[in-house]
């Protein structure tokens, strides 16, 4: 699982988003943290506000993962609705289905 997860990072050209991680970086190094259109294809894909969570991509020695929390811990409807999508798209990955990526990274 964690493997496919890192190869859909890959295939889909967003290994970039992995400086979110790097201590010494801000957000505004990123790329893609300006791409106002890729913010709403993220809340229509994933169901959730982008404004109001934060995603992490980590690499490992046996793959990678995917950290998402609400930028609230008080904010019970964001954490609730990461929930939901990181089961959903969970399932999805395990059938090979990569949809989601692809429609917000496009």
């Amino acid at each position: 699982m964690k493997m496919l997860v890192t190869l859909a990072l890959v295939s889909l050209g967003t290994a970039s988003l992995l400086a979110h991680d790097d201590k010494d970086k801000s957000m505004a190094d990123c790329p893609m943290h300006g791409d106002t259109a890729m913010k709403a294809r993220g809340d229509q894909g994933m169901g959730f506000s982008q404004d109001k969570t934060t995603h992490h991509f980590r690499l490992s020695a046996d793959g990678g993962s995917i950290e998402v929390s609400a930028n609230d811990p008080q904010d019970n409807v964001s954490r609730d609705q990461i929930r939901m999508h990181l089961r959903h798209i969970a399932k999805m990955f395990q059938e090979g289905n990569f949809e989601i990526p692809v429609f917000v990274a496009q």
